[in-house]
């Protein structure tokens, strides 16, 4: 457990315990319930190969009682797929009492979130803007296919 003046919003300095794929969790109690909430700090790629060792981790929390999970993605550099699944693994096992948040998306992130479905796990904080900036720098207009 960590104290109560533990700051979720950066891991640097936190006694978190790595967990097999490329991750940082800590677990925090909070609120008078004393419902536990568990923050983790994701980097790397997080694709089909580490997506089943997340969801056994983050399943093992809800199992122990964690009825808030927050994703951290402000540092994940590839995310397919095969995470869009595994969200909604980790959502189904938190059940309809639970919350999980994904924050710090990049704008990557955050459009395959929402194309499918699933924008609501998204923080209502925002994308991580240094991204936002990068990605509006290299978009490019769409052309129709047929247009003139």
């Amino acid at each position: 457990m960590l104290h109560a003046d533990f700051d979720d919003g950066d891991p640097s300095g936190v006694a978190a315990g790595p967990i097999s794929f490329g991750a940082s969790m800590a677990v925090t109690s909070a609120g008078p319930s004393g419902d536990a909430r568990a923050v983790c700090w994701l980097h790397g790629e997080v694709d089909i190969s580490t997506a089943p060792a997340l969801v056994h981790e983050l399943g093992l929390l809800v199992t122990l009682g964690v009825h808030e999970i927050v994703l951290d993605v402000g540092a994940v550099t590839f995310f397919d797929v095969a995470d869009v699944n595994l969200l909604a693994e980790v959502q189904r096992q938190l059940g309809s009492a639970g919350i999980l948040t994904v924050r710090q998306a990049t704008p990557m992130i955050a459009r395959m979130l929402r194309l499918c479905d699933m924008g609501h796990l998204l923080d209502p904080a925002g994308v991580n803007a240094d991204h936002a900036v990068a990605d509006a720098r290299d978009r490019k207009p769409l052309a129709l296919v047929g247009s003139r």
